[in-house]
């Protein structure tokens, strides 16, 4: 005969303390039909958040609950107690007396794979990550600095609030009293780490850029840690080698690194020589956002971050933590995804400006064979330039990746000979020589080379150059002139086509794994609405002025974009070399653009409206809604 039951109806409410518990609150009572086993083993199905009453006056009860969505095993004490994550598990004993919750939250991931064992991942969401940002103990003086902070270049280097916290907390437990930072920027961490020193205390403060060491220098002198604080100029190698030759090997407590990530490995085995037995070394982006888990990122600073953290795990010298803190910035390495949400907001905004309020005329003309023969092309090639050039950011820089694009104008003479668009001569082999022979300089001048990044740059080259041929026989044989918005309006639905079935099978998955779905929507949005309004802005230039002006503003446009990427990314280092090589490929490119001008100043003359036919082709050049991705920061 079956025992009658009742069950509590609870409530789940996750992440209410920083480590990862959960509260059940009881909300109701009623009968629970066959909720009961007459013994063995019972299966409950995965349904209502549901807890079986216990019987009265029976004092505190053991139950688990079991989550559908990753099979994370529950116990607790008492009715109304805190959750602690113990096991996972699918098959309840009798005497357990338990009912299954279901929910749909993602705080939790527990691997399936046994292999894994009870390891788990926890999802730092905005809400999660606001949440630990309140119940910090952040000292005034350090809150002015990250305001402060928050304003300069490159302020994604400093660390966050709760890291902070953690490095004084790590000085305070060891009782340091010598400590070395590498890479101190505005000195939030250093900060953080000397007023936590005893008055006695030392603190090497190492950083390279003289004008971050004024603004951290400031902060010392308020705060009072100025005599705890020794401030080191210059690179971080150097720096400590020069400890290590005055006598102070094995003399200091506590050290932080968080420099230039391809240094790790020198930097690590210069600080095991001055940091004593019992000591510890913490070292910041060891896991890079995700990066050196992802088998297809493989450029230079992610692999170099591969590679020592691998030796930290055969190093027999040290016992090792790696410690997921916080991810403070918007990480979205998904280039097919992003780009896909440009065409399909280039879209729905083009049908807008020209359907719904007529801002803008689409010309007439359009017939189904020249979509399919002219416009389908152009779509595949423009998909495929966004595609390829997109994720070459994930591999090299935007500084070096503009001056590959710098030999654009040899894959276009190409091909449009090979088109019958461009006559050979010996004056644009001239051009194109000294075009190849810049970029070729400009290559050898990068320091950390990434062949991949390369490839992906120079196929979104081609398939750039093929667009605009395409462009081109669609110009001239079809007789069709259109402006950028209404490329953009014929043109962008078919690329996102294009896109969206390669973004199928090759990122959603990964994205569906990762939890990427949770990506800040204004963020992108705003993303999306800068590309089309930068591509508005260059039909409305286009209207307005010459075929000169949109060649020199061009070539004024790449050097901007070149000089802007070296100050705004902090991992961007240009040398002599590259702008050498850069300013060889830019010279021809001028030269390519005048020779340009003067064929159609002396071929085709000029329109009524001041615009050539070659408007066009800048019109369409115009087009590509490429983002600038760096998914370091």
């Amino acid at each position: 005969m079956e025992e009658e039951r009742w069950c509590w109806l609870v409530r789940v409410s996750w992440a209410l303390e920083s480590k990862s518990e959960m509260v059940v609150e009881r909300i109701d009572e009623r009968p629970l039909a066959k909720a009961s086993c007459a013994g063995g083993d019972c299966k409950f199905p995965l349904e209502s958040c549901e807890l079986t009453k216990p019987p009265p006056n029976s004092g505190p009860v053991t139950v688990e609950i079991l989550l559908s969505f990753s099979g994370i095993s529950m116990e607790t004490s008492g009715r109304n107690k805190k959750v602690q994550i113990k096991k996972r598990s699918s098959t309840i004993k009798s005497n357990q007396i338990i009912r299954s919750c279901s929910s749909t939250t993602n705080a939790f991931v527990v691997a399936d794979d046994e292999k894994y064992g009870n390891k788990q991942i926890i999802s730092i969401t905005p809400r999660l990550y606001d949440y630990i940002l309140t119940n910090v103990r952040e000292p005034e003086i350090l809150r002015q600095l990250r305001e402060e902070t928050a304003s300069m270049r490159g302020s994604q280097m400093q660390v966050s609030p709760d890291q902070a916290q953690l490095l004084a907390m790590l000085v305070q437990i060891l009782g340091a009293e010598r400590c070395i930072e590498l890479g101190v920027y505005t000195g939030y961490s250093s900060l953080a780490v000397a007023l936590a020193l005893p008055d006695s205390g030392l603190l090497v403060a190492c950083e390279r850029d003289a004008r971050c060491l004024e603004v951290a220098k400031k902060y010392y002198d308020r705060a009072k840690v100025s005599h705890k604080v020794k401030v080191k100029h210059g690179l971080a190698a150097d720096i400590l080698k020069s400890l290590i030759l005055n006598g102070e090997a094995c003399s200091y407590d506590f050290a932080f690194v968080d420099a230039e990530k391809r240094m790790n490995q020198e930097y690590y085995e210069l600080l095991l020589q001055l940091v004593r037995v019992g000591g510890v070394i913490v070292i910041d982006n060891v896991l890079w956002h995700g990066k050196v888990a992802d088998p297809l990122v493989n450029d230079a600073k992610t692999a170099s971050i591969r590679s020592f953290n691998k030796s930290l795990v055969e190093d027999q010298r040290v016992s090792i933590s790696m410690w997921v803190l916080s991810s403070k910035e918007i990480n979205f390495p998904y280039p097919l995804g992003l780009t896909l949400l440009h065409m399909v907001f280039s879209s729905v905004l083009c049908f807008i400006v020209t359907k719904v309020f007529k801002i803008i005329k689409i010309e007439e003309g359009m017939t189904p064979e020249v979509y399919a023969t002219s416009v389908v092309p152009i779509g595949a090639m423009f998909a495929m330039t966004l595609w390829l050039g997109n994720t070459a950011y994930l591999y090299i820089s935007v500084a070096f990746a503009q001056m590959l694009k710098a030999i654009m104008p040899v894959a276009v003479f190409i091909l449009g000979v090979a088109a019958g668009l461009e006559v050979m001569s010996c004056r644009m082999l001239l051009i194109m020589s000294v075009i190849s022979l810049g970029v070729l300089v400009a290559s050898i001048g990068e320091i950390h080379i990434n062949w991949v990044g390369v490839v992906y740059q120079m196929g979104g080259v081609v398939g750039e150059a093929l667009r605009l041929i395409f462009m081109e026989i669609f110009v001239k044989r079809k007789g069709l002139k259109l402006n950028p918005v209404s490329v953009m309006y014929y043109v962008s639905p078919f690329s996102a086509l294009c896109l969206f079935i390669p973004w199928i099978f090759l990122e959603k998955p990964k994205m569906d794994a990762s939890g990427t779905w949770n990506f800040p929507p204004l963020v992108l949005a705003l993303n999306s609405l800068c590309t089309f309004a930068l591509n508005l802005s260059v039909f409305l230039v286009i209207t307005h002025t010459s075929a000169l002006t949109i060649r020199v503003a061009g070539v004024v446009k790449d050097w901007v974009v070149v000089l802007l990427s070296a100050l705004l990314f902090a991992d961007t280092k240009l040398t002599l070399i590259n702008l050498l090589g850069y300013a060889i490929a830019i010279a021809g490119v001028a030269a390519y653009n005048n020779s340009k001008l003067k064929k159609e100043a002396t071929g085709r003359g000029t329109e009524a409206t001041g615009r050539t036919t070659d408007d066009t082709e800048n019109a369409a050049e115009s087009v590509p809604l490429t983002t600038y991705l760096d998914p370091n920061k």
